[in-house]
């Protein structure tokens, strides 16, 4: 049997204001992968926004995925395991709408810029678009002559699950050799053709445009407020019918096509959805209206539909129809006596409940039974037809030791934020991960599974910076808010007050379970310090609180003092501190602090301030330098006059004096001895800068947008470690006892570990 099969975004989504219009699918973040070998992840997986999922019509073990961290991750066996494409291939395609499928290559698009790979998702490149000026990319559908696989069945006669003979279609489907393929992408203000075999473009139709929907020889399209038919591959159109009489707003539409039978739904919006089996002449109304922002029918078959409710937090349902349409039944069912979804670490552990991401949907082409969910944490699957949902994100290990504590392999989904990596220095097979979102893991095998551990903190969403006590094994000190991703843009200006709150959190048993101390303001603490009173033996705790300065305890955080003292009472934004082991001098990091007046972002600087007193007096080091965001330093613990300090530029602000600043004199005189605005993005935010500990001629820096960089000559010259697929790092850390393993945590991509000197 031969067809033309539409094989790519199967439901367009649309809005119109009179008739119409087109409903545009958003566009967000997402990040890259790792095939080199170079760097591995780490983590338990899951945690952060996970969109747009898609599996291949022509390899049913060939996935992709994207995250609102900008990350795009494939999958080669299934969705068993999972790698990161690398962020200068494609990203931010979370929330986009699916990708065109050809049976040798795949096309997706990230914001304007239309994308393709022929290695199954490893590889991606730019495909030179013929519209000028560049426009906003809506979707795309693949369209190709296809057939069944040799060997496999077009049908089978064997009864469905409700005693029904079934004649879905299960096979895998090829192209036809010498048959023409097309791909179209609508955008929001025409409808353009490529001829792929050809490299050929022609603009087909004008008016903003959604994927078209293939029925057979048929295309059919929403563009400019009209569903529009052609007969021709997109040659010529014409109006038909829709399902509503006049003004309206037509939220969804999906077909499908049997070779004989035609099948269309649609959604329109405050009215319900609606069906169509004559090609749009005729619309009956089969369910209520419930916000079925989504509907996708599986290829080469009309019995099988699904949709899914898409309304914000409160889109938690998926439909399921097995006649066309006819009637309807949820088949994800979270919770209750008939409850079908497993649950994942992220419901066990952290109680998240979950809602449906944009695009959080798609339906195999190949199989019917075969359908993926996304949700804001989650990502699940299922084979049988929605009677059962397995999650992804992760790969169960069994429990810890102590019988009760679940453990997890990452699978490759690392989307979350992280801001430090740590070995146990009493007992080197456990390590720990801080996180933004999902607090603190840890792991008692050396990385290898990872257990959730941020149970008994009071702020549970962040954990910043983690210190162990230089005596007792297994005490550790974490600086922990509920308010994440300091010192990024957003968390400059003001924040809820419900969330801008945290403290200083310990634990006696190797972070299984943590108990605050009092005594600080309630507000986000960025880091904390300890070490010994050599007079009295007492532990000595620094912290900083982000809005109210620097803190001493000196009794192991009983009693807290403020040594703010002279630092500039109109930012308090206290970010990171060092400590002199040798002579006590203190320093400590302010990032910049954001008002936002009469619309306009106005900035007050921030510094890097010494105190040589313990806290009675300090002094800025910066003060004179144009620098207003720092984000993180390291002094050259040989040499305390050098110091290194990363630095963000500010959007707007020109020149830009982003990158790394550093002194060899203690801050009497400053170099600008990396500029962002010399690297490929004239903007970049540097937020991560290290020393290596057996070498401090060696300086690592990492950025928002171009990764990691490494200096051989104290900062002279930068080479940027390419071999790092991700573009964002956030922290930079050495393992303890062997200085040539280098973990880098990220900014949504979660943790890696690789060598110290990557090539």
């Amino acid at each position: 049997m031969v067809v033309y099969r539409f094989v790519g975004a199967w439901a367009a989504r649309l809005q119109c204001a009179v008739l119409l219009t087109a409903v545009l699918l958003s566009v967000f973040p997402v990040v890259a992968g790792a095939a080199d070998g170079v760097f591995s992840v780490r983590g338990i997986g899951g945690g952060g926004g996970i969109f747009s999922p898609s599996v291949s019509p022509f390899d049913r073990d060939f996935m992709l995925v994207g995250s609102d961290m900008s990350g795009v991750y494939y999958s080669h066996d299934g969705g068993e395991n999972w790698s990161l494409v690398r962020s200068d291939n494609i990203k931010d395609v979370a929330g986009s709408a699916p990708p065109a499928y050809f049976h040798d290559r795949v096309y997706w698009y990230s914001r304007l810029s239309p994308m393709v790979s022929v290695d199954k998702g490893k590889a991606w490149s730019n495909v030179p678009w013929p519209w000028k000026p560049r426009r906003h990319i809506v979707g795309m559908t693949a369209v190709t002559p296809v057939r069944a696989m040799p060997g496999q069945p077009d049908r089978t006669d064997q009864p469905d699950r409700t005693g029904q003979p079934d004649r879905t279609e299960r096979a895998d489907w090829a192209a036809v050799p010498g048959g023409k393929r097309y791909l179209f992408v609508a955008t929001r203000e025409d409808l353009w053709r490529c001829d792929i075999d050809k490299d050929r473009w022609d603009m087909v139709l004008e008016g903003d445009c959604l994927p078209p929907i293939v029925l057979g020889d048929v295309l059919m399209v929403m563009s400019g407020g009209r569903m529009m038919r052609s007969d021709d591959a997109g040659d010529t159109w014409h109006p038909v019918n829709a399902p509503i009489e006049s003004e309206g707003e037509m939220q969804a539409l999906a077909g499908s096509h049997d070779g004989e039978h035609a099948l269309l739904l649609a959604t329109v919006k405050d009215r319900g959805v609606f069906r169509s089996v004559d090609y749009g002449a005729g619309w009956q109304q089969v369910a209520e209206y419930a916000h079925q922002v989504i509907i996708q029918i599986p290829g080469g078959q009309t019995r099988v539909a699904w949709m899914m409710e898409i309304d914000g937090i409160r889109g938690k349902r998926l439909w399921k129809s097995a006649d066309g349409g006819s009637r309807w039944a949820e088949v994800f069912r979270y919770s209750g006596l008939r409850q079908n979804v497993t649950y994942s670490w992220v419901q066990t552990q952290m109680r998240w409940g979950y809602f449906f991401t944009n695009n959080g949907f798609y339906a195999s082409m190949a199989d019917p039974d075969v359908a993926l969910v996304t949700t804001q944490g989650d990502f699940y699957m299922t084979r049988d037809g929605g009677d059962s949902w397995k999650f992804l994100i992760n790969r169960p290990m069994g429990l810890l030791a102590d019988g009760k504590t679940p453990r997890f392999a990452s699978v490759g989904l690392e989307m979350t934020t992280c801001f430090q990596y740590l070995v146990d220095p009493w007992e080197p097979e456990r390590h720990y991960v801080a996180f933004t979102d999902i607090g603190f893991i840890r792991s008692e095998d050396g990385g290898r599974t990872w257990s959730y551990a941020a149970k008994g903190s009071p702020w549970p969403n962040t954990f910043y910076r983690v210190r162990f006590d230089p005596q007792v094994p297994g005490k550790m000190y974490a600086a922990a808010a509920n308010r994440h991703d300091i010192p990024n843009w957003s968390q400059l200006a003001g924040w809820n007050k419900a969330w801008n709150i945290g403290g200083v959190v310990v634990s006696s048993d190797f972070g299984t379970t943590w108990a605050p101390l009092k005594g600080l303001p309630e507000l986000p603490c960025t880091d904390v310090i300890i070490h010994m009173d050599a007079l009295t033996g007492s532990r000595v705790l620094y912290a900083t609180v982000y809005g109210a300065g620097v803190f001493v305890s000196r009794d192991g955080g009983v009693v807290w003092q403020n040594i703010t003292a002279n630092m500039d009472p109109k930012n308090m934004h206290a970010l990171r501190l060092w400590r002199n082991p040798q002579n006590g001098n203190l320093f400590c990091l302010v990032t910049a602090k954001r008002d936002v007046v009469g619309g306009k972002n106005v900035m007050t600087p921030g510094g890097l301030w010494k105190s040589e007193n313990d806290g009675l007096s300090w002094t800025n080091l910066m003060q004179g330098t144009p620098v207003i965001w720092p984000t993180a330093f390291v002094v050259d613990p040989a040499d305390e006059g050098r110091i290194f300090v990363a630095v963000a530029s500010v959007p707007g602000n020109k020149p830009h004096f982003g990158g790394v600043w550093r002194t060899e004199d203690g801050g009497r005189r400053w170099a600008h001895v990396f500029k962002a605005s010399d690297t490929r993005w004239s903007y970049d935010r540097m937020m991560a800068v290290a020393l290596h500990p057996d070498d401090a001629s060696l300086v690592y820096l990492g950025g928002a947008q171009t990764g990691l960089w490494i200096s051989r000559d104290r900062g002279g010259t930068w080479r940027n470690a390419e071999s790092f697929p991700f573009a964002s790092v956030q922290g930079i850390d050495f393992h303890p006892a062997d200085a040539s393993q280098m973990f880098l945590t990220t900014f949504g991509a979660g943790a890696w570990v690789g060598p110290h000197l990557p090539e």
